[in-house]
């Protein structure tokens, strides 16, 4: 393998060759992080491209690895980097165009005059914060791994136990027409920070956002009603946001490139899309066991269930409304 003798760029069938590789192999690379393809005359690469191929393929040609579970790894870096980095200098437009009182085209560019003041700290805060984020996450693993040992659970059952929930704002289509851009993003902002701040203060975890409506996980029953409970009623109390509607399901679920699958998942969907602006549905065997949390913890929830309701996909199901008696 040769080293680049420059600081000039160059093309893929050069990157290929600094880095020992094919020039598939490096095609599938770039291609692994979201970039378009380049033309073959395209001069766009660096050292630093040599020495991130080379590390993606030693994955695999040390074992660590086989190729499909590298390209799973790239393509979970490229697919977090893309938006983390979208929605970092969209945080600075948005603020140069608050603070400025500028339009949209103005405030961008000053925000591109303004990212490398930034580019250091970014950088340092995700590193620090993907320490914390894996470090919880091990602990996590660690603690089901040895619930499941000794449970002896099904080894053909889905592997994580869940509470899986979707909150969904309700005549948003209607609302979001009437903004402009600035009172959009406001918007946008705000439902998601209330949110993330609701869903992460009460130990759950955000899965996704969807454009209006955003999924998470919470390692209980307990913590999925109240994020619930505490979502509905923070949204309630936002004058500026409509009401939100929540489905929520316990069950197995299976985890893969940073979603979750199942049919809690399918369920907790249908539950949301059925239910009425303001309120909670959750299942029958998600209300059983927030009954027997009820009965060990004296938590006030209050469970009732309503008629009998086709559910595309899933059949007949009498939901369950989940609140909590006014003034707690």
């Amino acid at each position: 393998m040769n080293q680049p003798e420059n600081a000039e760029p160059f093309t893929l069938a050069a990157l290929a060759d600094y880095a020992g590789v094919s020039v598939e192999t490096a095609r599938t690379f770039w291609r692994t992080l979201g970039f378009p393809q380049p033309d073959d005359g395209d001069e766009i690469f660096t050292a630093a491209d040599v020495t991130a191929l080379r590390q993606a393929v030693a994955w695999v040609e040390e074992g660590q690895l086989d190729q499909r579970g590298a390209i799973s790894l790239g393509r979970s870096i490229a697919h977090t980097s893309e938006r983390l980095v979208l929605w970092q200098v969209e945080a600075i437009v948005d603020d140069v165009a608050r603070r400025l009182s500028v339009d949209d085209t103005a405030a961008r560019m000053m925000a591109l005059q303004r990212i490398g003041d930034f580019r250091s700290v970014l950088e340092s805060q995700l590193v620090y914060a993907w320490r914390r984020h894996l470090d919880a996450l091990l602990e996590r693993t660690a603690t089901e791994v040895a619930e499941a040992r000794s449970a002896r659970a099904n080894p053909r059952a889905l592997p994580l136990v869940r509470t899986v929930g979707f909150a969904d704002l309700t005549s948003s289509t209607e609302y979001l027409v009437q903004l402009g851009a600035a009172e959009l993003a406001s918007f946008v902002q705000r439902f998601e920070s209330i949110a993330r701040d609701v869903i992460s203060t009460a130990g759950a975890r955000v899965v996704k956002t969807i454009g209006d409506a955003v999924l998470f996980v919470a390692d209980t029953p307990e913590i999925g009603a109240e994020v619930a409970l505490n979502l509905s009623s923070s949204i309630e109390k936002a004058a500026d946001v409509p009401p939100v509607r929540i489905g929520m399901v316990w069950g197995r679920l299976l985890s893969r490139f940073g979603d979750v699958f199942g049919p809690p998942v399918n369920l907790a969907a249908r539950l949301t899309d059925i239910a009425a602006p303001g309120t909670i549905l959750v299942d029958q065997p998600t209300a059983d066991e927030l009954i027997k949390v009820k009965q060990s913890t004296g938590k006030d929830f209050v469970l009732e269930t309503l008629p009998e309701r086709e559910i595309r996909g899933i059949g007949t199901l009498a939901p369950v409304r989940l609140s909590q008696r006014d003034g707690l």
